[in-house]
């Protein structure tokens, strides 16, 4: 339903930015397609904030893409990848492909069977039993997603009314229709709130004391479980009893949150005052990746300078490397 919506295209700087594509064209193995920024967090979509801050441990070079409120893999899913320019969806098959693919960033590699199978049943926990306590929300309100805190920095007044009719209504009534398939909407308020507090009560008795699920260093299990946290924190859609035992009885999975936040998402301000799917941490980051550089190589304040710098020189060396090779040649 949301494919139906237009966006304003002065608000969306993927295709404007000579940088952007620059570094496009230039190898970009992994192409992630997700939607717009939202303003009270990166994304509204916890599996689009699970798999970029997956890519993000994983130190993996990606490019940001909207989908415009249009574009969706041909499962009809978003987020999804582009992969060497093949396109793979859900984000369970896409950390499954990513892993094989690149198997030193494998933030899973260390665990043992018995973490691999507790990851197993807490993913299905994270996604399959919480997350639509999520899509219940949005299904009794959604007008948020119209406003400041959600997408109206995309789109001009007439636009967003647009956006209203076209997208919001429909959405209602689709996340209302797969709600009662899957089954929430079938039980009482109390009874989905009393459901919600014991899995984040299990969530919180996981991690216990320790900085992760699994130790000193966040996983697969972690970047789900924050996609999903931070949706419950941060989005004005949630029941005030839900998100209170969050704060209250689940304090160290609040911590995990702002942990990860504040390791792999320095950008995170900016991403959402901007709206921004390219931060300048972002394209700093993508520079340094291009040109093996470290990032703190890379001038923030001068960034397309710095890239079309970089991109001379590895033009003049080409060339010298060509002479060199035609003078060879006529020497033989």
């Amino acid at each position: 339903a949301m494919a139906m919506a237009w966006d304003d295209g002065n608000h969306i700087e993927e295709p404007h930015d000579p940088l952007i594509a620059h570094l496009r064209i230039h190898d970009h193995r992994i192409l992630l397609i997700q939607f717009p920024r939202a303003r009270c967090c990166p994304s509204i979509s916890p599996f689009a904030l699970k798999l970029e801050t997956w890519l993000r441990v994983a130190d993996l070079p990606y490019l940001n893409v909207s989908n415009k409120f249009r574009q969706r893999s041909t499962k009809g899913q978003i987020p999804y990848i582009e992969l060497d320019g093949e396109q793979v969806a859900d984000t369970h098959f896409i950390i499954k492909r990513l892993k094989k693919e690149f198997e030193r960033n494998n933030p899973d590699a260390d665990l043992s069977e018995e973490e691999v199978a507790l990851t197993k049943s807490y993913l299905a926990l994270i996604e399959n039993r919480l997350f639509w306590v999520y899509e219940n929300s949005l299904a009794h309100n959604n007008k948020w997603l119209a406003t400041d805190d959600g997408f109206a920095g995309h789109f001009s007044k007439w636009k967003l009314r647009l956006f209203r009719l076209l997208a919001l209504r429909p959405l209602k009534c689709m996340l209302r229709r797969n709600c009662t398939l899957q089954g929430v909407r079938r039980l009482t308020q109390l009874e989905i709130e009393a459901q919600a507090k014991a899995d984040l009560t299990a969530l919180s008795t996981l991690l216990g004391e320790k900085d992760y699920f699994f130790g000193d260093k966040p996983t697969t299990l972690d970047c789900s479980a924050y996609g999903l946290l931070i949706v419950f924190l941060h989005t004005p859609t949630w029941p005030t009893p839900i998100k209170r035992h969050l704060e209250e009885n689940c304090a160290n999975l609040v911590r995990m949150v702002q942990r990860i936040r504040e390791g792999y998402w320095a950008d995170w301000d900016e991403a959402c005052s901007n709206l921004s799917l390219h931060t300048e941490w972002k394209r700093a980051r993508m520079i340094a990746e291009r040109y093996s550089l470290a990032p703190c190589e890379v001038s923030d304040s001068n960034l397309p300078e710095t890239a079309e710098k970089i991109e001379k020189e590895d033009e003049e060396k080409k060339e010298s490397e060509e002479g060199t090779s035609n003078r060879e040649e006529k020497d033989a």
